[in-house]
C-alpha cells in the first residue's frame, strides 16, 4: 500500500472518509466506479448512492484517505477492493 502526501491547502474534511463525506470509488478487479455518500443507517438508501455506516462499503471507507485501497466484504464470504479516489465534504442533509 502506498503513502500519499496530501498538500497543505487540502481541506480537513477532504483528508479521510467520515460521516456525510461524499467518496469517488473505483473496484480493483472490475474497474467500476461510483459515488456514495457514508451516512447514518436511518439515512440509508443505496439506489440514492447513500451507503450506511454499518454496510460493508460504508464500514471498509470510514477513515479511509485518498489514494488508499480498501477491502469491503461480501455475505457470501468473498470481497473486493475498492480504491478511494476521492473524497468531499458532505453537508449534513444527506
Amino acid at each position: 500500500m502506498s503513502v500519499h502526501r496530501f498538500p497543505p491547502t487540502l481541506p480537513d474534511e477532504a483528508r479521510f472518509v467520515r460521516l456525510n463525506s461524499v467518496v469517488d470509488v473505483e473496484e480493483i478487479n472490475g474497474g467500476e466506479r461510483k459515488t456514495v455518500r457514508v451516512v447514518p443507517p436511518s439515512d440509508a438508501d443505496e439506489r440514492a448512492g447513500r451507503v450506511s455506516t454499518f454496510a460493508p462499503l460504508g464500514r471498509a471507507l470510514l477513515g479511509a484517505r485518498i489514494g488508499t485501497f480498501v477491502d469491503v466484504p461480501s455475505t457470501d464470504g468473498g470481497g473486493t477492493c475498492v480504491q478511494v479516489l476521492a473524497v468531499r465534504a458532505g453537508s449534513d442533509d444527506a
